[in-house]
């Protein structure tokens, strides 16, 4: 019985000698991530990382680059006017169609509501800039943000778009359809930066359980 009970206890003895150094390993490779953690709070990475991305926020939020809905519009009409001359063209070789005419009768309408709405905006803007008649030294001070404008850029046709870039001279439209804006590159590259501070913080979370797991184990062993 008790050369029964010896051995067990030696077993014990083994078995605690082994979860010791299992232990003494994890807190070894959790020391190894915790340093990783002091470096991250030394350079203040993530601190840099979100002062960046405000800063970023703050010119994406801006209204800082010209309101380019104009060529949504200006697109618009030109696709109501392809529609209308392919309508006329088959009409003329007798291929009525009622229901096409319909349709086109809508979207005429629909053009001349968004036209006039947007008419009425610009008058709008003129007299709370105080700006009186068209003098030609008066220019109406209508901005947007580089998010709108970006958007209102998907809404226009690439055919549209490259038209108008192929123009010869200065024509006020080519600043409208521009995507070398500087603006641009911040609102290209901020779901990078957001991607990138996700990552990280996530990271020092993951440090911070391999922390408590060490302050355990501390505890386990006694040291």
């Amino acid at each position: 019985m008790a050369s029964t009970m010896i051995d067990l206890l030696e077993k014990l003895k083994r078995q605690e000698e082994v979860i010791k150094q299992q232990q003494l390993q994890l807190s070894e490779e959790i020391e190894l991530e915790l340093e990783k953690k002091r470096r991250l709070e030394k350079a203040g990475s993530v601190i840099k990382l979100r002062t960046q991305l405000d800063e970023l926020m703050k010119i994406i939020e801006t209204p800082n680059v010209p309101n380019n809905y104009k060529v949504i519009l200006h697109d618009k009409q030109i696709a109501y006017q392809n529609d209308l001359n392919n309508w006329h063209e088959n009409n003329k070789i007798g291929k009525v169609d009622k229901e096409r005419q319909d349709a086109l009768g809508v979207v005429v309408m629909n053009l001349r509501r968004l036209n006039a709405a947007e008419a009425f905006r610009i008058e709008k803007l003129k007299r709370e800039q105080g700006i009186v008649g068209h003098r030609p030294r008066d220019t109406i001070k209508d901005n947007i943000t580089i998010k709108e404008y970006m958007n209102n850029l998907s809404e226009i046709s690439p055919y549209t778009i490259n038209s108008i870039l192929s123009r010869d001279g200065r024509d006020p439209l080519k600043n409208l359809v521009n995507t070398n804006l500087k603006e641009k590159v911040y609102h290209d590259i901020l779901p990078l930066f957001t991607t990138i501070i996700g990552i990280v913080e996530k990271q020092q979370l993951e440090i911070n359980a391999l922390k408590t797991k060490k302050n355990t184990t501390r505890v386990m062993t006694g040291t």
